[in-house]
């Protein structure tokens, strides 16, 4: 295990392996956190130099409890901090600072890490010193879930496959906490997520991160976590909305102000029907509701007939209506009306 290929195949000997901190927040998600940790535990890197900063934020749900219990147990060492809830944003800023590896991984309560997730991670940072590696949060083949949460990984999977077949490169907007990695002084250099933010804030991290530090982005399709992902589909509406609020904010108020080019360039990619859809419903409100069940009505029944892509294309057109919707209602009256985020910690289940 201390021994790595580069990039270009060749083996330059024994490498000095880095210490490794696994961040990882939760919040009353008990038997999922466990899981998680269980599958943590079979690394196949060395685990004297792997250890977590778990922090439970407002958890109610015996978690602590759960967790003590496992620790003896454990091959990595546990620091566990519990909290008053404050959202994922604050949860991995308290974490990182209590964090003492050289490389600090974020991985979700809901990730099931496979063997060499770890290995993965390091292999990259072996050969770039400014490494931050992305890494897949796959489908699991033994989870049933609704049809909003297939969609979302089956958006996951298209950017995926893009990336691995280089279609386009890593960048910031790819930089999603649920299993990722960096080394700890390029965080600490950049400064910590916008706990403002309740959306959106580890991208917008990354490109603090990206500016300020120059690293490289890298997509390393091998470090594989699957993701038992789970939310309801009014949880999923309101994340589309606030995706568009939270664009406009980090325009406006947080100095990124090359995201408004960016939005429109994607607008434009969009084919025809979304592009025709969100001029017509993006202004009516009562699109969130009533309309949001014709979609989803309408996405089952594609499924049923066996036309799984196209159920996926009605939900991706309801998708881009919500997000220009929180979009244009932040261009008009988000000075006045902050977001708000009822399920901190729903943010990226």
């Amino acid at each position: 295990m201390d021994k790595f290929e580069n990039r270009n195949g060749r083996n330059d000997g024994k490498f000095s392996l880095p210490t490794v901190t696994f961040i990882m927040p939760s919040h009353n998600r008990k038997n999922q956190l466990e899981r998680a940790l269980k599958a943590l535990a079979v690394q196949n890197y060395p685990s004297e130099l792997l250890d977590m900063v778990l922090v439970l934020d407002g958890c109610s749900d015996g978690s602590a409890q759960m967790v003590e219990a496992m620790k003896p147990a454990l091959p990595y060492r546990i620091t566990l901090i519990e909290r008053a809830q404050g959202g994922p944003a604050a949860a991995r800023n308290t974490a990182v600072r209590a964090a003492t590896g050289e490389i600090i991984l974020f991985i979700d309560d809901d990730i099931v890490a496979t063997p060499q997730l770890v290995t993965e991670h390091i292999r990259l940072h072996l050969e770039d010193d400014q490494a931050v590696v992305l890494a897949p949060m796959a489908t699991p083949n033994d989870h049933v879930r609704p049809i909003w949460v297939q969609w979302e990984e089956y958006a996951l999977e298209l950017k995926y496959r893009d990336m691995e077949n280089g279609r386009y490169e890593p960048t910031a907007r790819q930089f999603f906490t649920g299993n990722c990695s960096l080394r700890r002084r390029w965080f600490l250099a950049t400064g910590e997520f916008d706990e403002e933010l309740k959306r959106a804030e580890d991208v917008e991290f990354a490109f603090r991160l990206e500016q300020k530090c120059k690293v490289h982005f890298y997509f390393n399709p091998s470090a594989i976590g699957y993701h038992y992902a789970y939310r309801t589909f009014e949880s999923w509406k309101r994340a589309q909305y606030l995706y568009g609020r939270y664009d406009v904010i980090m325009d406006r108020e947080k100095g990124h102000t090359w995201i408004s080019k960016v939005i429109l360039e994607e607008f434009l990619q969009r084919d025809i029907i979304v592009r025709m859809l969100v001029p017509l419903f993006v202004n009516y409100n009562w699109v969130k509701g009533v309309m949001g069940y014709v979609f989803l009505f309408g996405a089952h029944v594609l499924k049923f007939m066996g036309f799984k892509r196209l159920a996926f294309k009605s939900l991706s057109c309801f998708s881009n209506i919500l997000y220009w919707q929180g979009l244009n209602e932040e261009m008009i009256n988000g000075r006045n009306t902050k977001p708000t985020e009822p399920a901190l910690m729903e943010v990226k289940s």
